[in-house]
């Protein structure tokens, strides 16, 4: 993409054309893979998962592509129905397990074009902003391969084709997969990890983060009480780069100052990486409190506030103490299940001069009890107050605002 013009974008075109026996309608959509694509294969290695690779053959796959499209219809169409209505909706388009009754839906998909791959460093020192957002690349502790996996560059373009046999459908049912496919163009992947920008996918046409936003989402509401682009937020970073990948660095960067940075997410440390100062986050403090275990350095605890506050950028949390004497490994989760996908996507996007990165929060709900593994705690807390998030700890990365990702918002859009 670097180096050619672009073009401002129209919405995804749209090809009806009349059969004999049928009406159908032909979707087709070219775009690119611009960010490394986080594993995307169907194998995994053993006991080497970490390695994540790609599908050798077809790096990009249309089954990635359709569960894409899943989440993005419900996001951008398919959240304004009832719940029910919403899933009936859904499996009739994109199709049902089991279903006798049309189970492969009326949505058939395929991809034309060729891509060409090579291997990126995601968890070396170098970009540790990058590691930070590919970290299940590197090896558990007791794997016996302790090389980290990596990423995957994919040059070329590809071109999607959707055909829409139209029995069953509505209008509404048509503009649903527009407006998914769209979606999926601003905001979405391919691959592991999209929501942290790895293997984003653009058009080749430009297409603004905020406009897109703000035309999927007018007069969108919520009545399924999913995750949807409904009162969703975006802002963008002021500082554009030469490359997707800088962009997406810029973008992680953000994120991880936010909850780790020195002098913003945790006490200043030694230079020693291994030594970093304490977190100013409350939810290692009450971790301890809570199991009754601190190494002598931590008995003092750094803020009284009872809550996991983090838990807004996704669960599970896996909280790693490094002192003897303090807590071992603990899962922050919900309930029941094992994780909550992250409400809050970062990702890079083509400028008419270089990229971008935008952070988008998503409307979800919280789910409702988590707990802490490894402990008593079943009903942990999540919120602050307004008084707790000025508190001296917590003032820099929150500035007051008990909002954690809307204080997350603001933080990015910063220098």
């Amino acid at each position: 993409m670097k180096g050619e013009a672009k073009r401002k974008a129209a919405p995804t075109a749209i090809v009806v054309r009349t059969d004999a026996d049928r009406a159908v309608v032909v979707i087709q959509q070219r775009f690119q893979v611009v960010a490394p694509l986080f594993g995307g294969g169907v194998h995994i290695e053993g006991d080497r998962p970490h390695r994540k690779n790609p599908d050798a053959v077809t790096p990009v796959r249309t089954a990635s592509i359709r569960g894409q499209l899943r989440f993005w219809w419900r996001a951008a169409w398919g959240c304004q129905y009832p719940l029910a209505t919403m899933r009936e909706r859904e499996a009739l388009l994109f199709g049902r397990a089991g279903d006798e009754k049309g189970g492969r839906g009326r949505v058939a998909m395929r991809l034309e074009g060729r891509a060409t791959t090579s291997s990126v460093d995601g968890v070396g020192n170098a970009i540790p902003s990058r590691a930070y957002g590919a970290f299940p690349l590197q090896p558990a502790r007791e794997a016996r391969d302790k090389t980290p996996g990596t990423l995957t560059a994919v040059s070329g373009r590809f071109e999607l084709v959707l055909t829409i046999d139209r029995r069953e459908l509505t209008d509404d049912d048509v503009e649903g997969v527009r407006r998914a496919v769209d979606a999926w163009l601003a905001f979405g992947g391919v691959g592991g990890r999209t929501r942290r920008g790895f293997g984003a996918v653009a058009a080749d046409t430009v297409r603004d983060p905020a406009q897109e936003l703000a035309r999927l989402s007018a007069g969108l509401q919520n009545h399924a009480g999913v995750t949807s682009l409904a009162g969703a937020r975006l802002v963008t970073h002021p500082k554009s780069d030469a490359t997707a990948l800088s962009a997406l660095d810029r973008g992680l960067g953000r994120l991880k100052a936010f909850r780790q940075g020195p002098g913003i997410g945790r006490n200043p440390g030694t230079d020693d990486p291994r030594r970093p100062g304490r977190s100013r986050w409350p939810e290692a403090d009450e971790i301890r409190r809570i199991t009754g275990q601190a190494d002598r350095k931590h008995r003092t605890p750094l803020t009284t506030t009872r809550a996991f506050p983090r838990a807004a950028f996704g669960l599970p949390i896996i909280f790693h103490f490094k002192d003897f004497g303090d807590p071992s490994d603990t899962t922050l989760k919900p309930r029941g299940t094992e994780r909550m996908a992250s409400p809050l996507i970062i990702r890079p996007y083509a400028r008419d001069e270089g990229f971008g990165s935008f952070a988008l929060r998503l409307s979800a709900p919280m789910p409702t009890p988590i707990e802490l593994g490894n402990s008593a705690a079943d009903n942990v807390p999540t919120a602050i107050t307004d008084a707790e998030a000025r508190s001296d700890l917590m003032r820099t990365a929150l500035d007051g605002n008990s909002d954690v990702l809307g204080a997350f918002l603001k933080f990015f859009a910063g220098d």
